[in-house]
């Protein structure tokens, strides 16, 4: 197979599945209503900002994500908790001074503290942080509505120590993946493979669309290897497709976030060139999907109460593998503002040839299949993280945790402290070239 390269774009291959599409009715009403809330909530920065995401649809992504919702309100909940992810993963992308990034990790501890509060208290306390800041009203928003549809349920409630864990594990990777893009470092694969499966943000998608489903996912049943490589499997096509769409937006910003730029430079990967790598990333997408496809029947044999949440859970993740890929296919909004016209890629990232070497190919492949094999492939947010540990499978529990200095501002990630140390780093590698961030995320992850 040839790539064709052209002056100003990479033209990357679609990527086909075996999974339907299949849409709900509710998705003209639940974007008009996503795009209502999020204008009520003043969550975008510009009028440009606001015009790429309603472009982007997300009600349509939420419609699809969840075609036998029972109604346009559960599909807005998606969208809306689906554009808070990525509007707070792009304030990190678009903030280049480090000195920004203090004022950032702030913002994150404000949201961790928020979801921790119990059902009934205020949103806003003494000592919060930025309050009246559009995301923190809009996240306090999500929250409420989350908790008052899974009551009418008679559910435990959904944001609780699990959520909050993997709410964590979402902002501690975005932060590592900004420690690399800002020290010019490119990340190894295994480094990238296990940070990107918690950038996407699925895990938090999971357990709301759980909660919509009034489903309970035992901790027990996700530490299942099975189960964990069937999430993984599914996190991995979602965010690699997703890598595919955005390379030419990556490369044409000087990114270095991205699987086919990370199997480029990666010295264990003999990807040299970038249409190798891109073939690499495309046969590693369509290796995934086929074993999704060989777990997915292994889970329909489980039986009982456990068998229902894990045929629901194979069934959600199926859906969102088949719906996310088509949806990224049709919308590049969000990446077409960084596409110059006219201006040059770097021959150093195009490389000299579009023809692939079967050898490199190969030997990336063999490379990625010692990856999946090894205790490092592992998950860091669903049931890994040291919150999810002491869940209580009844709900929310006020006590303080074992081990916590009980103080929200010392336990919540120490942010603060992170980005102090991450300032220091930057200015050392401007002034001698030798520092790298991930050294510090190295020790501290």
């Amino acid at each position: 197979m040839q790539m064709r390269e052209n002056h100003d774009l990479i033209e990357v291959p679609k990527i086909e599945t075996p999974f339907t599409i299949d849409d709900g009715p509710y998705a003209s009403d639940a974007q008009r209503m996503h795009m209502r809330w999020a204008d009520d909530n003043s969550v975008f920065l510009s009028r440009g900002g606001r015009g790429r995401f309603e472009a982007m649809n997300i009600g349509s992504l939420a419609s699809l994500l969840h075609p036998d919702a029972s109604s346009s309100e559960d599909i807005q909940r998606i969208a809306d908790w689906c554009a808070w992810l990525l509007l707070r993963d792009d304030r990190w992308d678009a903030t280049e001074a480090p000195k920004e990034w203090q004022h950032l990790a702030e913002r994150d501890q404000s949201y961790l503290q928020l979801m921790r509060r119990m059902p009934g208290e205020s949103t806003v306390q003494r000592g919060d942080y930025d309050e009246d800041e559009g995301l923190y009203r809009a996240l306090a928003d999500l929250c409420s509505r989350l908790r008052t549809r899974a009551l009418k349920e008679d559910g435990p409630d959904p944001i609780n120590r699990r959520l909050v864990s993997v709410m964590k594990s979402f902002f501690f990777a975005s932060i590592r993946e900004t420690s690399y893009q800002h020290s010019g470092t490119c990340p190894t694969l295994p480094d990238y493979i296990k940070m990107r499966s918690v950038t996407g943000g699925l895990d938090i998608l999971t357990f709301v669309h759980a909660a919509l489903d009034g489903i309970r996912l035992p901790k027990s049943l996700l530490a299942t290897p099975t189960i964990r490589r069937l999430t993984e499997a599914s996190h991995n096509v979602c965010c690699w497709h997703n890598d595919l769409v955005s390379l030419n937006k990556k490369i044409i910003n000087g990114e270095v976030q991205n699987l086919i730029l990370v199997l480029q430079h990666d010295p264990e990967c003999p990807c040299r060139r970038l249409p190798e790598a891109v073939e690499a990333a495309v046969e590693m997408i369509h290796q995934e999907i086929g074993t999704f496809v060989e777990l997915q029947q292994e889970i329909q044999a489980i039986q009982g109460f456990r068998g229902h949440a894990a045929n629901w859970y194979a069934q959600m993740l199926r859906n969102r593998v088949g719906d996310v890929i088509g949806w990224q296919e049709v919308c590049a909004a969000r990446y077409q503002e960084s596409f110059v016209v006219g201006k040059p890629m770097s021959q150093s990232l195009i490389g000299n040839g579009s023809i692939y070497e079967e050898h490199s190919r190969s030997c990336a492949l063999g490379f990625f299949s010692r990856l999946t094999c090894s205790n490092e492939f592992a998950m860091v947010g669903l049931e890994n993280s040291r919150d999810s540990e002491r869940y209580d499978p009844g709900g929310f529990s006020s006590e303080t945790p074992p081990g916590s200095s009980g103080h929200p501002n010392v336990e919540i990630l120490n942010l603060t402290w992170i980005l102090g140390v991450m300032q220091w780093c930057a200015l050392a590698f401007a002034l001698f070239s030798g520092a790298a961030l991930l050294d510090v995320y190295s020790r501290e992850s």
